[in-house]
């Protein structure tokens, strides 16, 4: 958003440096809650829950999130939603939430909203760095402690180096803590978790061009417990994800530039649960799980930007390519003699799907029409995408706005988005085991007759600023869904599935 806030024709926040800094968090999640319109899952949980993130109504997969306009992403997971608690605020500059569709300018899945992010970069030449701790003490047993730090380089010739680093380690709590009875046989374990992460931007910027490499790594280590208020001594989950990501642009004069974005993630995931000592404090459950998740996504986007002096246009091609897999291996000898086995797989099937697409998106003012209509504008777009599996879709949004004040913008927008299924909801091949013990069925959760799911949101609203303090927006919106994918339960055939 390069414009002032109160221009932009739609409803946004944009969270400063300074915000981000005077906020009393260690995570992204817990200064994202605080917006209008967003509310979050697992910020107010134990350290190393999921966070997932929910904008104005929409589903958690409806949310598209971008590093450095790099999208994070986890196809391995059952809606591809990334765990927010991944995303420290050590080394954000800055934070920019669009509600509402934005499919037509960042595909599928924006149908609910965009997260942007930007990481912190300095420009000064030099050397350039800070170092940050954080320690504190919640409860009887518990602590946690960080260190963050940040360091950057740039040449007066306009290359430049910056590196951050984090890590972020909590012990002591627990979330089946009985707060009512003072007696129990086996007191919980403390759950651990401990967050490791490096971030390395390098490149040049000078001269019209501007061309960089980015990589991210970041590893956490949780302990959870088995269900809600039910203690699981030996549940341990590994998270690690890579990134890499190129990004290439050139702006050939005051009117034209042209950009290139690419990146590379991959993410591994690996449960193990071993045999949990029970509430007597003598006996084991005698089971055994191992749980392997993996995931890919390789994308590239190309985009060209011209600007005149009463409107500009974006046009570009973007490619997607995304890959899982799966591997559980489940023992128990709860019922010994009887042994229970499984060892289920993905190889065979390799799941994948491509998305292409190609979008167009401007802005026009009323002046290249009539000096009349100088406090109209107009923006609007279209993208078409073609999926490997879901066929051909495509998004439009039209949004006028007229300036009917000082600071002030009434405006409307109506836009459509598409959010594709992810991988798992397609192609799982867990069955559905009744929680009574009741025989269940050998019908896969997964359902590959799953369409795009498809949305049209239309919103009124109206914002502005005074005395250079003072934002505020009002809007009213409606949004529907088409083929909206649930995870249903039949009741009269006992069967669990996933269907739109």
């Amino acid at each position: 958003i390069s414009t002032n806030n109160w221009e932009t024709p739609r409803n946004i926040t944009v969270l400063t440096d300074t915000d981000i800094t005077a906020a009393p968090y260690l995570f992204l999640g817990n200064l994202l809650e605080e917006q209008s319109g967003v509310y979050l899952i697992g910020t107010g949980q134990v350290p190393g829950s999921n966070q997932s993130i929910f904008i104005r109504g929409s589903n958690s997969n409806q949310t598209s999130i971008f590093i450095d306009g790099i999208r994070v992403t986890d196809v391995s997971t059952v809606n591809s939603v990334p765990d927010l608690s991944e995303l420290p605020l050590n080394g954000i500059e800055r934070v920019e939430i669009l509600r509402g569709s934005q499919s037509t300018l960042y595909g599928s899945p924006a149908a609910g909203g965009v997260i942007t992010i930007k990481t912190k970069r300095s420009r000064l030449p030099g050397f350039h760095g800070s170092i940050g701790s954080n320690a504190g003490v919640f409860v009887k047993g518990g602590s946690d402690a960080g260190l963050n730090g940040n360091l950057s380089w740039n040449s007066k010739n306009g290359m430049y180096v910056n590196a951050s680093g984090n890590i972020f380690s909590c012990n002591g709590f627990n979330a089946t803590v009985d707060t009512v009875t003072t007696t129990r046989v086996k007191s919980p374990d403390v759950d651990p978790f401990l967050k490791r992460e490096v971030n390395i931007t390098s490149g040049y910027e000078g001269n019209g061009y501007d061309a960089g490499l980015f990589l991210r790594y970041s590893n956490n280590n949780t302990s959870i417990d088995q269900k809600a208020f039910t203690d699981d001594d030996n549940y341990r989950i590994n998270y690690i994800r890579r990134m890499a990501g190129l990004h290439l642009n050139n702006k050939f004069s005051d009117k034209f530039e042209m950009k290139f974005a690419g990146n590379w993630t991959e993410t591994n995931r690996n449960d193990i649960n071993d045999s949990s000592l029970l509430n007597d404090g003598k006996h084991y459950d005698r089971s055994y799980s191992k749980e392997k998740y993996w995931g890919e996504q390789l994308s590239g986007e190309l985009t060209a930007t011209y600007t005149a002096l009463h409107y500009n246009l974006t046009g570009g091609i973007a490619s997607v390519q995304e890959r899982m897999n799966q591997d559980i291996y489940t023992y128990s000898a709860v019922y010994d003699p009887f042994i229970y086995e499984s060892h289920t797989s993905l190889d065979s099937i390799n799941p994948m799907f491509n998305t292409k697409s190609i979008f167009i998106h401007g802005n026009l003012e009323g002046d290249l029409i009539s000096s009349y209509l100088h406090d109209f504008r107009l923006m609007g777009g279209f993208r078409y995408q073609k999926n490997s599996i879901f066929g051909n879709n495509w998004a439009l949004d039209i949004n006028p706005s007229f300036i009917i004040g000082e600071h002030t913008l009434l405006y409307f927008s109506f836009a459509e988005g598409f959010t594709n299924p992810s991988l798992y909801q397609i192609y799982a091949t867990d069955t559905y085991v009744p929680w009574d013990g009741q025989p269940g069925t050998n019908l896969s959760l997964g359902n590959r007759g799953l369409k795009t799911e498809i949305t049209a949101s239309s919103e009124l609203g109206l914002k502005g600023s005074f005395d250079e303090k003072w934002d505020y927006q009002f809007s009213i919106f409606h949004t529907n869904t088409k083929n909206y994918i649930d995870f249903v339960y039949l009741w009269e055939k006992n069967i669990n599935t996933m269907t739109n």
